[in-house]
């Protein structure tokens, strides 16, 4: 069907041709259809549908709710105005509305203009990705010669295909690097790793770069800082460096530096749908908030924390038996103080310690001074009923050891206890009790990463079935700590838990066999 100059219709079919002359504005629903554009003449099309063609150059084609097109020719401008599109195309330029969602964006020298809120895919080579610094915006960067224009600010990028290579522009961007064998080009800039990740080539100047535990990363540049694990291996030019007290760089690398770990984990709770939607952010509601303050790095562990909770997820559950998750550190002394700030029921916490206290051998000792104190404890708005974060720990390592944590639980404040059916105190919306809560929150705190097992209290998600520690909580305290020092310790320990015949194994964060990569990012 052909439409004279000037006209403005509205298309419903499939298989259709399309023709459009000078000045036409095209409404077109419908799936594989073709739309043959006059070329630099003022045409527009908005599609609504799957499987399209345009064959323009130097027009205007808009995407709508879940449509996908394919988009030939050069010159055009392409406009995002609905969530999970998908586009192929190239030499084009995209705009797009604000809080675009679920969009990839596939091709060639395009010239992407990402909307405050976006979130969203580009796959391809050549392409420019101009960011809307401090718009809550998240991009995925797949391809190769790719650039990333603009302080990313309150942004969040990943640099996320095998070999991809990705330039960022200006300084203070604030990205990850989630595949292998990458070529980044930054200066200035704060960038986080996924552990296992292996042939990073970062070069570039007065970078602060986190690895994750088992990277391996080549550093070229002058006054860039690694912060990682023992397990890292870092070559600087001019020579190589691995573990949390390797600092200095030499030769090109005069005033580098290796530094220290800084990790965040979660505790999740509520309905199955919530926790999902939840694990599926490419973002998170507290890195959003870290962001949002301007503390970029705290944004980066947050996301990591996110990251590792949604890859356990990803495995397979088993239910009382499955290997207990390390962090890669532990304290170093049999003695470790805390502190609970106003909002926590003091006596919960002093239970919680003393369980974790029975299974390890630590001596936990209170003090009235948080700042005194290894494990800080604090209530804080989590904003449980919409994030389905009901706790969120971070911790500080260096040389293999942790050297201070903050545990958070959400305020009863903010989301109340309230009676369940079983007569059990939780957290309203949700199955998880405050004590729960804790032992899962203190066990990040102690070097514990989240298991797969569902009836550990490490297990990510808080519910009826793991509200203490079972055999696989039990079995990585032992290994981790040496275990209860004496019979008595271990007798309470277990006293109020039925490990039954379960098995369990430990799965160390930088073994060759863990499941669960992690992140780290530099502390302050």
């Amino acid at each position: 069907m052909e439409f004279d100059s000037g006209a403005q219709v509205v298309v419903n079919g499939s298989g259709d041709t399309i023709i459009e002359e000078g000045n036409n504005t095209a409404w077109v629903y419908g799936d594989n259809n073709t739309l043959d554009m006059a070329a630099d003449s003022g045409t527009v099309a908005v599609v609504f549908g799957g499987g399209d063609v345009a064959n323009a150059s130097g027009d205007l084609v808009n995407v709508t709710d879940g449509s996908n097109i394919t988009v030939n020719g050069s010159g055009n401008d392409v406009g995002l105005v609905g969530d999970d599109t998908t586009v192929w195309a190239s030499g084009d330029t995209f705009n797009m509305l604000a809080d675009i969602t679920g969009a990839t964006i596939s091709g060639s020298g395009d010239n992407i203009n990402v909307g405050a809120g976006f979130s969203g895919n580009v796959t391809g080579s050549g392409d420019t990705v101009n960011m809307d610094a401090n718009g809550d915006a998240y991009v995925g960067v797949y391809g190769t010669d790719q650039t990333v224009n603009n302080d990313t600010g309150s942004d969040y990028v990943n640099v996320a295909g095998d070999g991809s290579s990705v330039a960022f522009t200006g300084t203070g961007d604030n990205f990850g690097i989630v595949s292998n064998d990458d070529l980044v080009t930054a200066s200035g800039d704060s960038i986080a790793l996924l552990s296992f990740i292996t042939g990073i080539d970062i070069a570039g100047s007065e970078d602060t770069i986190a690895a994750g535990g088992n990277d391996n990363i080549s550093v070229d540049g002058i006054y860039d800082d690694v912060y990682g694990n023992a397990s890292d291996d870092v070559d600087f030019v001019g020579g190589n460096y691995s573990g949390d007290d390797a600092f200095g760089g030499v030769g090109e690398e005069e005033g580098g530096g290796y530094g220290y770990g800084y990790y965040g984990f979660y505790g999740l709770a509520g309905s199955a749908a919530k926790v999902k939607a939840t694990l599926g952010q490419d973002i998170g509601s507290i890195a959003q908030r870290d962001l949002a303050s301007g503390d970029q790095t705290a944004a980066a562990v947050a996301v990591a924390g996110l990251q590792q909770a949604a890859a356990v997820a990803a495995l397979t559950p088993t239910d009382g038996t499955g290997s207990a998750v390390l962090e890669g550190a532990k304290w170093d002394s049999q003695v470790v103080t805390w502190a609970v700030g106003s909002g926590v029921d003091e006596s919960v916490v002093a239970q919680a310690f003393a369980t974790w206290g029975a299974a390890t051998g630590i001596t936990f000792q209170e003090v009235t001074d948080p700042s005194q104190a290894n494990i800080d404890v604090q209530a804080a708005d989590l904003d449980t009923a919409d994030s389905g974060v009901v706790g969120y720990t971070t911790d500080h390592t260096a040389d293999g050891a942790i050297t201070q944590a903050t545990v958070r639980v959400e305020d009863t404040g903010e989301t109340a206890l309230v009676t369940d059916a079983s007569g059990q105190q939780v957290y309203d919306g949700t199955a998880a009790t405050l004590s729960q809560t804790l032992l899962h929150e203190i066990g990040h705190a102690l070097g514990f990463a989240d298991t797969s097992d569902q009836a550990s209290v490490m297990y990510y998600a808080l519910g009826t079935g793991n509200q203490t520690l079972d055999a696989t909580d039990l079995s990585g305290a032992t290994t981790l700590y040496g275990g209860a020092t004496n019979l008595a310790q271990l007798t309470q320990a277990t006293a109020a838990f039925d490990t039954g015949a379960s098995t369990a194994t430990l799965v160390a964060a930088n073994d060759d066999t863990q499941a669960t990569p992690l992140l780290a990012a530099n502390g302050h």
